[in-house]
Parts: structure tokens; sequence; C-alpha cells
């Protein structure tokens, strides 16, 4: 959705979208950890303006790409502790989180 990347620290917004590049828990069909970075590119032609609604999103909401949590791609434990963290840290700054892709 063209949104402005705050991927260091935790910026004011009301929204923090994280992608989540991580598939270490699947033995058939890897691919998740590309989820986060194919929504970015779709997201890009997504208009805030919603028909169904009736209301520009963008226009109530502050929302930020909050970047990839970071995390080692092959240790799920330490994968999911590290995702664990970031939601944490963005739900006691008051912040409604969203995390996309992963298989998690």
């Amino acid at each position: 959705m063209r949104l402005p990347v705050h991927d260091q620290g935790l910026p004011p917004v009301d929204v923090l979208l994280c992608g989540v590049p991580f598939d270490g828990g699947t033995s058939f069909r890897p691919g998740a950890r590309f989820g986060p970075r194919a929504v970015r590119e779709a997201s890009a032609l997504a208009r805030p303006y919603s028909q169904a609604l009736g209301v520009d999103v963008l226009a109530e909401l502050s929302v930020a790409d909050g970047g990839d949590v970071g995390g080692l791609p092959h240790d799920m434990e330490r994968a999911l502790d590290a995702i664990a963290d970031r939601a944490q840290s963005i739900a006691e700054s008051g912040a409604i989180f969203g995390f996309v892709g992963g298989d998690q």
C-alpha cells in the first residue's frame, strides 16, 4: 500500500504491519518466507478507500510498514521468540500489529 517504512524502533502509529519471512516449519512446500515481499509488491496497487465500508482507511488511521521480523530462518524456537518479542513491543506501544507471511 506504499506505506512509510519504519523498520527501526516503534513509530507513533495506530497500526504497524510487519513481515515474517520464515518457512522453517515446513518440510514439503517451502516458500512462505517470500510472502511478505509478495504482499508488499501486490499491495502497491491497492487503494486505501474501502468501498464496502465507505471509508478511507489511511485517512482514519496512521499505518506503517514495520519491516520484517528478524530471526534465524532455520531455528524455529528463536524465530518464534523474535516474533513474540516484536509483537509484545508493538502491543506495549499501544499500536495494533499485524504480521504477514511465514508458516507460523
